[in-house]
């Protein structure tokens, strides 16, 4: 999945079945998914094609990876532990050892890093806008494209659970 395709869970199967069939229409009664006696193959590649821009926008407004981050995830010691190491790592240099954005290298970025310790910041961003920003980047989320995606952590969830923590820890 860290190449950029989406997991195979029964609803992305169904959706890219969609993209997997001719985008010509189909002769009358001819792998039509619909009453095929009573469609035309026009009709049945209008349909397809409006099922495509929707299974679009649904795959856009939720990606697989929203709809994971949103179930409960469990984080073991284990992902605590190298959740901090990533922290450490890859985050400190901008979000500074306390996260309140002032990193060695927050200087130099325009926008600076944000301050985890705004409790506007906190209340401003659900937990899925976190995860996502940490796996994909800032500008997955509309915020600075200088915040680095982490894609390896993409298949790593009880690690980006426990780095959306450890970035709500600073708002109490």
């Amino acid at each position: 999945m860290g190449d950029g395709s989406l997991p195979q869970t029964p609803i992305v199967t169904g959706l890219s079945h969609l993209f997997e069939h001719r985008d010509q229409p189909e002769k009358p009664g001819q792998g039509c998914w619909a009453a095929q006696s009573e469609k035309s193959g026009q009709d049945c590649w209008a349909a397809r094609q409006l099922l495509k821009v929707l299974a679009l926008i649904f795959l856009l407004t939720f990606p697989a990876n929203l709809m994971a981050a949103a179930t409960k995830v469990t984080i073991t010691d284990k992902d605590r532990a190298e959740a901090a190491d990533i922290f450490e790592s890859r985050c400190v240099t901008c979000h500074g050892e306390d996260g309140r954005g002032d990193g060695p290298a927050a200087s130099n970025l325009k926008p600076g890093p944000i301050d985890f310790h705004s409790l506007k910041w906190q209340k401003s961003v659900d937990d899925a806008s976190i995860a996502r920003a940490i796996i994909y980047g800032g500008s997955s989320v509309g915020v600075s494209a200088e915040m680095a995606p982490n894609p390896d952590l993409e298949n790593e969830p009880g690690v980006v659970a426990a780095l959306v923590g450890q970035v709500r820890g600073f708002g109490k």
